[in-house]
């Protein structure tokens, strides 16, 4: 187990339930330290982890990033479909044959990208139940 991992631990049992375990090796290892218990405050205060990487800018970037949570379309074909529909739009409402047009996705690929975005999922009613289509 990492070193990192035992102290963001200690940090929460620290901050939160108000045991002191914390120790450090010396001043860099302190300022780490009040780095991660930032960090875990933060995701505390706004109920999410934080997010690893940087997050695309963009209008271009962030539909080609949308394209790849799609099963079988990562980068390239993402920005091919992109090229080719001119919009985030235009990829969702083409039909699987159109789809399959586009260079290095094949017809399996295009009918998986069609069920993805034709499945119905749950709807809410006023009340806020989900109600299920079947």
């Amino acid at each position: 187990m990492r070193r990192e991992a035992i102290q963001g631990a200690l940090i929460g049992l620290t901050l939160y339930l108000g045991i002191p375990l914390l120790r450090s090796q010396g001043p860099t290892e302190t300022a780490q330290l009040m780095l991660f218990a930032a960090r875990q405050g933060r995701s505390v205060v706004t109920g999410t982890p934080p997010r690893p990487g940087r997050r695309p800018r963009g209008k271009s970037r962030i539909q080609a990033r949308v394209l790849q949570g799609l099963p079988g379309v990562g980068p390239q074909r993402a920005r091919r479909l992109l090229e080719t529909f001119g919009s985030l739009e235009g990829v969702i409402q083409a039909e699987a044959e159109a789809l399959a047009s586009v260079r290095g996705i094949g017809q399996a690929t295009a009918e998986t990208i069609r069920w993805a975005v034709e499945e119905a999922g749950p709807a809410y009613g006023d009340s806020g139940a989900v109600i299920f289509h079947l």
